[in-house]
């Protein structure tokens, strides 16, 4: 089963439509996660697509659907769980929508001050990362001293990725050479 997942602004794009589609008429195997952060960057929900939810979506592909509380950790491992056996049984494609609230900006430069206050304080406002390790923990998934350990690793990992990206040298347009890039390019399309 392959799977994937993809932010709610791109769903608008062909491309992802395109592979949608493709998915469908082939029948793959195939579990989409989309991550409805309730924003395309700073573009809300009402202003990115008409339709009442994502998931609304998979009826036209001809896909089964599935909606999730994106913060809820056990609620996904079991919808995502159900929908890998759904392909794996050869039901085709599988669309999940998760819904959640990105808690911060977009980016660095970004303060996400567009997010209104009633949506950081609702359900979707909670901290996904939080209430995962709470139910692992609860459930007795995991120890306290696993989620210390991942915690310590990942944090290893992402400065060990900082450091290589500052040492990389700063881009200079004007020593980049554009045009053979292009024309290369639109040689190939």
């Amino acid at each position: 089963v392959g799977a994937t997942c993809i932010g709610d602004g791109a769903t608008s794009t062909g491309a992802f439509h395109e592979g949608l589609n493709f998915i469908a008429v082939e029948r793959l195997p195939m579990v989409v996660v989309i991550a409805n952060n309730q924003f395309a960057y700073s573009t809300p929900n009402t202003s990115q697509f008409a339709c009442e939810n994502l998931i609304d979506r998979a009826v036209g592909y001809g896909i089964q659907g599935h909606s999730v509380d994106g913060t809820d950790f056990e609620a996904c491992a079991s919808v995502i769980g159900d929908a890998v056996e759904r392909a794996r049984r050869g039901e085709g494609p599988q669309l999940i929508e998760a819904k959640l609230l990105r808690l911060g900006g977009h980016g660095e430069h970004d303060d996400g001050s567009y997010i209104p206050k009633e949506l950081r304080e609702g359900c979707y406002g909670r901290d996904c990362i939080d209430i995962a390790k709470q139910q692992m923990l609860a459930k007795s998934w995991v120890t306290q001293e696993e989620v210390e350990q991942w915690e310590s690793e990942a944090a290893v990992e992402v400065q060990a990725a900082v450091a290589t990206a500052q040492k990389e040298p700063k881009p200079n347009p004007f020593k980049e050479e554009w045009s053979a890039i292009s024309t290369v390019g639109l040689r190939e399309l």
